[in-house]
């Protein structure tokens, strides 16, 4: 028996508020989980937090603060003109100003609801009004969802290598997470331009029905820019900025309150990581979150308390100033009666309906491309465990040559067995990789070619 939607969304702001409480009482007393009281090195308390800030003159504190709220600000009208960028590649058309009181509505009732779900909501609401184009219009907030994420480890790929030492990373580690990192923003940014590949992935690999139902959905919704992609490469740019805004805000927020061993490099580092963290993390409007990962990864080096007011004045100037702007904005802004906001929403749902109509792949390509990626993977686990059992063998001969009295002769079958198995996990990962650049050009090599690769 399936829960009601009202029940669902109850029971999942209910953990949230839970998780909050749970990760304010480990910063706070981290002595409740069993954890020393000075676990993050310093206590943490309410009376600490307000004579951090008394030590600061106040004429600091005001411009420092009143810099992160300009900057942050910034960061929110170029998130305003990315939502411009792709209703214009919709070819659809708002206001400015008008897109600015529907944004800063949205943050205001957004402190109210986990996630982004307020913002989203009342964007898609007043554009579907405004535009009379209710598919067009979630086509893009769904696109700005992707694009936001693609933006945010863009970011990261950026700035990881101005501060990685705070996690005592060496040079390698480094280079495998820049790996993984570009690796993702290269994999998405071609995707985004290309949705045909996410168009075959959902045709062939098994998936429930809501999951492809909903990447179907994806996949329509960014063909839609097929014939303008420069509108997502500029709506990634504008998305980057939008949180280089928040990064600076962060930046004025340490200098508010004279965090003298930190530099602007270091918050460049933790504020796209803490971005990540309150995307991801289950909690209410990232708090908890973002106090967390400041103090993790800044408290020894900025001091606990410090650490811990960089992120929590961010929220007070990221989430209040916009909900005081937007609240005015909200009591005197017209609105449409109620009734006409439920016509609107049985509207999107039954429009939603049919929004993957079209986008599929006929039955012989789907076969097709099932068969091709098929002999890719099994290229790909045959490849790996070959090249995994030679070089094996390879290290069975030369500690053979090498050390004198060697009696395990086990190793020449056991070396080419183990390299063999952990060697098919490489093989996969060549064979991904080699079947999206297959998918990206259209085109797939044989079998051999794939194998000797």
């Amino acid at each position: 028996m399936q829960m009601k939607p009202l029940a669902k969304k109850a029971l999942l702001i209910s953990i949230k508020l839970g998780v909050t409480v749970l990760l304010f009482t480990l910063l706070f007393r981290p002595e409740t989980f069993g954890l020393k009281p000075d676990f993050w090195g310093q206590d943490i308390s309410v009376r600490g937090l307000i004579d951090e800030i008394r030590a600061v003159e106040a004429h600091n504190i005001v411009f420092w603060l009143l810099f992160a709220m300009f900057v942050k600000l910034g960061g929110m009208l170029c998130g305003v003109l990315r939502w411009r960028l792709l209703l214009q590649g919709q070819g659809l058309h708002m206001p400015f100003w008008y897109m600015v009181q529907s944004w800063f509505v949205g943050r205001f009732i957004g402190i109210f609801l986990p996630g982004t779900i307020g913002l989203d909501g009342y964007r898609l609401y007043d554009s579907s009004q405004y535009t009379g184009e209710v598919i067009k219009s979630a086509t893009v907030i769904a696109v700005e969802k992707l694009i936001g994420f693609i933006s945010l480890t863009l970011l990261v790929f950026i700035t990881f290598p101005m501060g990685y030492r705070l996690l005592n990373f060496k040079l390698p580690v480094l280079a495998f997470c820049m790996l993984v990192f570009g690796g993702f923003v290269v994999v998405s940014f071609v995707t985004l331009l290309n949705p045909r590949i996410i168009q075959v992935v959902v045709a062939v690999v098994p998936t429930p029905a809501r999951v492809r139902s909903k990447f179907n959905k994806l996949g329509a919704s960014i063909t839609a820019y097929s014939g303008g992609r420069k509108y997502l490469v500029l709506a990634v740019l504008f998305g980057v900025l939008v949180h280089v805004g928040t990064c600076l805000m962060y930046f004025g927020t340490m200098s508010a309150i004279r965090t003298e061993n930190t530099t602007i490099f270091d918050i460049f580092f933790t504020s796209p990581l803490m971005i990540w963290g309150t995307v991801l993390g289950p909690s209410v409007g990232g708090e908890g979150i973002r106090e967390i990962v400041f103090t993790t990864l800044l408290g020894a080096k900025s001091g606990t308390m410090k650490a811990f007011l960089i992120a929590h004045l961010g929220w007070w100037v990221g989430e209040l100033v916009p909900f005081l702007i937007g609240a005015p904005i909200f009591v005197l802004r017209s609105r449409p009666a109620k009734a006409e906001l439920q016509s609107e929403l049985a509207r999107a749902r039954a429009a939603a309906s049919t929004a993957d109509e079209g986008i599929h792949l006929t039955q012989e390509e789907t076969v097709d491309y099932r068969n091709k990626l098929i002999a890719c993977v099994l290229a790909g686990i045959f490849g790996g465990m070959i090249a995994g059992a030679a070089i094996g063998l390879g290290e069975a001969v030369w500690l053979s040559k090498t050390l004198q009295g060697l009696t395990e002769l086990g190793a020449f079958w056991w070396g080419p067995l183990v390299y063999g198995v952990l060697f098919i996990g490489a093989g996969l990962g060549v064979a991904g990789a080699l079947a999206f650049l297959y998918l990206l050009l259209n085109r797939f090599a044989r079998v051999a070619v794939t194998f000797g690769l």
